[in-house]
């Protein structure tokens, strides 16, 4: 079986950059391009939750469908209709539909691989820093993505800026002072996360991904035993110039110092201080 690995982030925090290091590699597959959006896990999820409810509507309304392309589909995903809960427990089936969807999943990849030597990862964005539980169930690799929250502000405003559009859960009443103040429980979260160091779990620093890359190499090589190329990566960046809010991928580290007003500064400062300085960045007063 193809070994999970699940991106946790936000963002904007390099989620897209470690995709396409992770793809560099023989060792993992990855069934999509450029920017990585695919999220089989969750589909499976949702397929085997559908095959134990009685009643779709909840799992319409949860935050298992926030992306909007899965919405579409799991509209179309017909629940139970027998009254399972009368003898079966619907937990304990929920959990093993997914297991086994998995399993057949992984077993698929393989059996289609072309390589002499198949992959032995598979994968995949989650949808924000709370994996689902019953992921676990697959034993997942998790890697815990954390950047410089200010730098992540910066480059949502640049990015909705560059794209003529509101993305990011940013508003059309926004302003960078209320954003901030309303996505201050996720940065929280995305720090101390970043504390993590455990069997299947381990962060990684964007800084790092661009200012110390052989770091990240040497980091990866050692959790999951695989070689990038972070040259294949940073020699073609232009390809993603797109995606980009800094002409270079060092220009987007410390970008807050000058995008940022004083009173949002402050904020980060008075609300994340402790957590700033614990990952190893500078407070702005």
């Amino acid at each position: 079986m193809l070994k999970p690995v699940i991106i946790c982030g936000t963002g904007r925090c390099g989620s897209t950059l470690l995709m396409q290091l992770l793809a560099t590699s023989d060792k993992f597959f990855i069934p999509s391009s450029y920017p990585f959006e695919s999220r089989f896990l969750y589909y499976l999820e949702a397929l085997a939750t559908m095959s134990t409810m009685e009643n779709s509507t909840k799992l319409l309304a949860d935050t298992i469908l926030r992306d909007p392309t899965l919405k579409k589909i799991y509209s179309g995903i017909l629940y139970h209709p027998f009254g399972l809960r009368e003898f079966v427990n619907s937990e304990v089936m929920r959990v093993e539909i997914f297991r086994h969807f998995y399993i057949a999943f992984s077993k698929s990849i393989l059996s289609e691989s072309k390589k002499q030597n198949p992959p032995s990862y598979y994968a995949e964005k989650s949808m924000g820093f709370r994996v689902p539980d019953i992921f676990s169930h697959i034993y997942p690799v998790i890697i815990n993505l954390f950047r410089d929250p200010r730098d992540i502000l910066s480059s949502v405003m640049q990015f909705n800026q560059k794209r003529g559009y509101f993305s990011f859960a940013w508003t059309d009443t926004d302003t960078p002072f209320s954003y901030a103040k309303r996505m201050l429980p996720a940065y929280r979260l995305m720090l101390e996360k970043s504390k993590l160091h455990l069997e299947r779990e381990f962060s990684i620093k964007y800084e790092d991904m661009v200012l110390k890359k052989d770091d990240i190499t040497l980091l990866l090589k050692k959790t999951l035993n695989i070689h990038v190329n972070n040259e294949e990566v940073f020699n073609n960046i232009e390809q993603y110039r797109q995606h980009m809010t800094s002409k270079t991928a060092k220009l987007s580290v410390g970008k807050w110092k000058t995008n940022l007003d004083k009173s949002v500064l402050d904020l980060f400062d008075s609300e994340l201080g402790e957590h700033l300085i614990d990952s190893g960045y500078e407070l702005n007063g």
